[in-house]
């Protein structure tokens, strides 16, 4: 909570500084999620643009449509990050730090431990960006809903949750064609 904390107030303070409009996106929905995680995993501050492209990428695959070219960059970013967390995660057990990554060494290990950084990454990363987002648009369509967040604020996201989901639907392409059971066939390339 104090990495939150102190995070979204010093991108608050820096959106202040600007004198002017900022596109909250780009200022606070975009840098808190992937700077909160990568703090939490003891990723450096200065990977944390690396992070934030890879991730954008990787998490396309969560659009309802999605391209060959867009899914090659997904596998290209999950690839990436794949080869950067195994390097976190060597480094971290030779030199253990105060961060989640240290502390999951040992009660998961290979495959396991970094398929649940990349989760912990992805998952929280392009969701807690695009509730932040919808949360802005609600409030601004809303503005009667913003004098009961002080009251309430855990109550406001639970429903923001609900009313507009960041993550509403997600989609497949097939790789390759796929019979089906009882006849018929679903071509490759297809949804």
């Amino acid at each position: 909570t104090d990495v939150v904390t102190a995070q979204a107030a010093a991108l608050v303070d820096r959106m202040r500084d600007a004198n002017g409009q900022v596109d909250f996106m780009e200022a606070f929905a975009f840098p808190l999620p992937i700077g909160v995680i990568c703090a939490l995993l003891g990723v450096p501050a200065s990977d944390h643009g690396w992070f934030r492209q890879r991730s954008a990428d990787l998490t396309a695959v969560l659009e309802p449509q999605i391209d060959l070219d867009e899914l090659a960059a997904a596998h290209r970013a999950a690839a990436e990050i794949e080869g950067y967390l195994r390097d976190l995660v060597a480094h971290r057990r030779r030199a253990p730090a105060d961060d989640l990554t240290s502390a999951l060494i040992g009660p998961l290990d290979g495959d396991e431990l970094i398929a649940n950084l990349l989760l912990l990454l992805v998952a929280g990363f392009e969701t807690t960006t695009n509730l932040l987002g919808n949360g802005l648009v609600t409030l601004l369509a809303h503005p009667g809903l913003v004098a009961a967040l002080p009251d309430q604020p855990e109550a406001y996201v639970e429903e923001l949750l609900r009313y507009d989901s960041p993550v509403q639907l997600t989609s497949r392409v097939l790789l390759g064609d796929v019979a089906l059971p009882g006849g018929g066939n679903l071509p490759a390339g297809g949804w």
